[in-house]
């Protein structure tokens, strides 16, 4: 136990070295900030094309790969029909959000008929139009009809990777998420900004600036459902990043040494091709530690 103090100061001395000082951390998190306002397209019609994952959270070179989130700046999810009147219907294509038959974090994407028209005008209204499925008397957008567009929209034959499609340029690996956006906070995640927290983390403005960010949807179902072709996950990557960014040094430490766990010790191989990961009977992955993580600093 004498050695405890040692050890503790060893590890955040090569913790630093691996993730960052805070200074680093924070200059790389302003870089990725600024970067990605440039970006915002000019015209109501375009890409958007945003920074995600470790890279954006501040890791730097401990990232493994860089993730791009994009989606049509003219194309807006909607999870309750009185949203429309806060849209010009004739700029712009509006999907609704329905989950009441689906698993629990994804929906279906139903295109309004009032909106049609508006596809082809659009700068990818050819992707949408193809991705589109009939049921019920109604057009709903296919996820994997979706993503298999996407996929030719990435070069250096691109690899699925759940909701993405991975590719690799010279020596950097990144992945593409085509996805649609959402302005507001979903109902069904209402419970997350309106519980009781025991120990007022994360902050109440960060709280408000999380329900102010809406969420996404990417091109995934659930796994055996039936509607799987046609379901879409919701996706809270930028409210997971703002919690990020609200994390003291230490704690965000921990969650690097979580990432570190993932990357260098589960997921190697051994000489028969096999790692810890693979003999789990669970999907474990990065969002997963910091889901984990981030309900630890919930509860303590």
């Amino acid at each position: 136990m004498e050695q405890a103090p040692k050890i503790s100061e060893t590890v955040y001395v090569v913790m630093c070295w691996i993730v960052g000082t805070p200074t680093q951390v924070s200059i790389r998190r302003e870089v990725a900030d600024i970067s990605d306002m440039l970006k915002k397209p000019v015209k109501p019609h375009g890409l958007r094309v945003m920074v995600s994952g470790s890279m954006r959270e501040g890791f730097g070179r401990f990232a493994s790969d860089i993730d791009f989130m994009v989606w049509l700046t003219d194309h807006h999810v909607l999870w309750d029909l009185n949203h429309i009147a806060k849209y010009n219907i004739k700029r712009c294509t509006l999907l609704l959000m329905e989950c009441f038959e689906t698993p629990p974090g994804y929906a279906l994407l139903q295109l309004l008929p009032s909106t049609n028209n508006v596809v082809i005008q659009s700068c990818a209204g050819d992707t949408v139009i193809v991705s589109c499925e009939e049921k019920n008397d109604r057009i709903y957008i296919s996820s994997s009809k979706y993503r298999k567009m996407a996929a030719s929209l990435v070069k250096e034959n691109p690899v699925q990777h759940g909701p993405c499609m991975s590719g690799r340029d010279f020596y950097t690996k990144y992945e593409f998420a085509y996805c649609f956006a959402c302005r507001l906070w979903p109902s069904i995640a209402s419970a997350f900004t309106l519980r009781c927290r025991s120990q007022a983390w994360p902050p109440n403005p960060v709280l408000s600036d999380i329900a102010n960010s809406g969420c996404h949807v990417v091109p995934i179902g659930f796994k055996e459902s039936p509607e799987e072709d046609l379901e879409w996950r919701i996706s809270f990557s930028i409210a997971e990043q703002k919690l990020v960014y609200c994390m003291n040094h230490t704690q965000f430490m921990c969650y690097g040494l979580l990432k570190l766990f993932l990357k260098e010790v589960l997921t190697v191989e051994d000489k028969t091709g096999q790692s810890l990961l693979s003999k789990i009977p669970l999907e474990i992955h990065s969002a997963i530690t910091l889901h984990i993580h981030i309900g630890l600093l919930d509860e303590h």
